[in-house]
């Protein structure tokens, strides 16, 4: 019987390597996809709040109708349990309730702020990460009144 040759002996080399590799470049993969997607719904968070505040900063306009342009703005992002706060001062914390079921002015004097805060949750699912769950997207912001 002959020793085996060096190409005998690597038979399933590649078989292992492979194995050992593929794990990782899913890893990669998918953080890559979830990253984007929330990437995407933070932009698309920004970019509501700043059409929430432009509107909110008409004089003739009501908190109503910036929280109706905010939310309306979010079309096609997956954000859930979205909230949407409108109001003269800065808003703190995280927003557990929408300030959009008022009617008031905000802008009957020119020179004061107006500011509008969209806050919205994320599923972010990757497979094999600890960290993968529901993350808060928020931005808040704000424009002077005409």
């Amino acid at each position: 019987m002959k020793p085996p040759t060096l190409d005998e002996r690597q038979r399933g080399a590649a078989a292992v390597e492979f194995a050992l590799v593929v794990p990782m470049l899913l890893l990669i993969l998918f953080s890559i996809i979830y990253f984007s997607l929330y990437f995407n719904a933070k932009q698309g968070v920004q970019a509501a709040a700043r059409e929430g505040a432009r509107v909110a900063s008409l004089r003739a306009s009501s908190s109503a109708n910036a929280c109706f342009q905010a939310t309306g703005s979010l079309g096609g992002i997956a954000i859930s349990n979205t909230f949407v706060q409108v109001g003269s001062a800065a808003p703190t914390g995280t927003a557990t309730s929408n300030s959009c079921s008022s009617t008031q002015y905000l802008c009957s004097t020119s020179g004061s702020n107006v500011y509008v805060r969209v806050s919205g949750d994320v599923t972010i699912s990757i497979p094999f990460w600890p960290n993968s769950g529901v993350k808060n997207v928020s931005s808040t912001a704000m424009f002077l009144c005409e």
